[in-house]
């Protein structure tokens, strides 16, 4: 559920401001597995919906994500967010309702 991985990755980042793949990777397979197989998903799910902002650091050679933190408790954002809670709950194709969601925002 994104929810989660947004929670996880608010606890990983602590005072960071950036991280590599790899490291979000190592983090949460350590603080929780089970959340492994819908990482990759949650994470791009994230960065569309605004959450996290991701770049490519040429000297790295590898992706720096970077956390935008939301003043929000868990269920203000799912009350405004509703796409954090349903995917995952119901089966929904993460990233189906991700246009539709950034359309609803711009209106």
């Amino acid at each position: 559920m994104p929810l989660a991985t947004y929670n996880l990755l608010k606890e990983i980042f602590g005072k960071r401001k950036e991280l590599r793949t790899d490291e979000i990777v190592r983090s949460i397979a350590k603080k929780s597995p089970r959340d492994m197989d819908s990482l990759l998903i949650n994470l791009d799910v994230l960065e569309r919906m605004g959450f996290l902002l991701k770049r490519f650091d040429m000297k790295k050679n590898t992706y720096l994500w970077s956390l935008r933190e939301i003043k929000l408790t868990n269920e203000e954002l799912l009350l405004k967010y509703p796409l954090l809670y349903e995917q995952s709950l119901y089966g929904i194709d993460p990233l189906s309702d991700v246009k539709e969601f950034r359309k609803s925002k711009k209106s």
